[in-house]
Order: C-alpha cells, then sequence, then structure tokens
C-alpha cells in the first residue's frame, strides 16, 4: 500500500500544470526530489564556489587553495549553488589546467541543501575535486603541476525533470603550506599565505 501511495504522488507531482509553461521539460510521470512551481518556467543556473558548512562563492581569478589530505592525495574544496532545478540532482565535476585534465570526471547524486533566504535556490557543499597527474606527467606530484597556475573548473548538473546546465570558473592555484614546508613547491606571488580569498 505503501509503494502505491508513494508512486502515485511522484505521479501527481510533475511540477508543471498543463498550459501553465511552454517551455518546461519537468513533465515526466516519474521525477525525484522536488521543486517550487515558481522555479519551473526559469532558465537553470548553476554557481561554483567552496565552503565546508556553507556555499562560498568565487569569481574569476580568485586563488583557491589546494589540500594535502592526510592519506597523500590532493584536492580542491568545491561548491555548488543551483538555482530552478529540483532539490536532487546529478553534479558532474572536473578541472583543467591549459585544457589538460587534472581531475577525473567526479558525479555525485544529491540533495540540495534549501537556501533559507531565497526560493528556488540550493547548494551542496564540501565536495571534493581529487587531483591526478596521469593526465599530463605521471612522474610530477599534483601540486608541482598547478600551483600557481590558472585552473578552469566545470560544474554541470541535471534532474530528473530535464533542468540541465554548467558553468565553468577560473581560479589561481595556491599550494597546501604543507608541500611549501616540504619544498615541493614555492609560495604563490599572486596567491601569498593567508589572502583573503584562499582556502
Amino acid at each position: 500500500m505503501l509503494l502505491l501511495l508513494t508512486l502515485a504522488c511522484g505521479e501527481q507531482d510533475t511540477g508543471v500544470l498543463p498550459g501553465e509553461c511552454d517551455t518546461a521539460t519537468d513533465t515526466g510521470p516519474f521525477q525525484v526530489g522536488l521543486i517550487d512551481p515558481e522555479c519551473i518556467c526559469e532558465e537553470p543556473l548553476v554557481q561554483i564556489g567552496t565552503g565546508i558548512d556553507d556555499f562560498v562563492g568565487h569569481v574569476e581569478g580568485d586563488c583557491l587553495q589546494m589540500v594535502h589530505g592526510p592519506q597523500g592525495g590532493w584536492h580542491l574544496p568545491g561548491a555548488l549553488r543551483a538555482e530552478n532545478t529540483r532539490n536532487v540532482v546529478e553534479i558532474v565535476v572536473y578541472a583543467e589546467v591549459n585544457g589538460q585534465r587534472i581531475t577525473d570526471e567526479l558525479t555525485y547524486r544529491v540533495q540540495l541543501v534549501d537556501d533559507a533566504e531565497e526560493t528556488c535556490t540550493g547548494s551542496f557543499p564540501n565536495m571534493f575535486l581529487y587531483l591526478t597527474s596521469q593526465f599530463i606527467d605521471p612522474e610530477l606530484r599534483p601540486p608541482e603541476i598547478i600551483s600557481c597556475q590558472e585552473v578552469t573548473i566545470t560544474m554541470c548538473v541535471d534532474d530528473t525533470g530535464g533542468n540541465a546546465t554548467c558553468d565553468d570558473l577560473t581560479v589561481v592555484v595556491a599550494p597546501d603550506p604543507r608541500d611549501i614546508e616540504l619544498g615541493f613547491v614555492s609560495e604563490c606571488e599572486a596567491c601569498p599565505l593567508g589572502s583573503d580569498d584562499t582556502g
């Protein structure tokens, strides 16, 4: 009985009433997650940022500090803010330097955290973009390749209603202070330790 009720609710929750929005794609019978009716006709948007507990936005050219993890690998911290999508989305993430991959293509299937102040908006913080040198030079460590370099991060979102979009952001990657202490890399002039937009 519970399964039948769940399926029935899913079929009714199309998000769009007949004739309500000519451009809406969110009309399939089986949708995952919820969307506010006032968001359905709006264009989906995505913003790239960082943040462990909450989303913190970045702009082009900001410094972003890589992290040398306790298990010996490296990652970039990431977060995403999406507008006008269902609250359950698939996120695809990758990063490049000079057009060459420095991460594998990572996929997250998540429920967004609702924005308390804005309707139609949710975020997913505390994402890890695991770095690899295998696409450029496996003999080098990731910080030796991308420290102080411009890195382009791309994030795409998609939900079961066809609300899909991508965005990219170019940042300057600052090394982990531990890697400077170990002598792997030098400090960046563009992103000195303690700069406001690092981390």
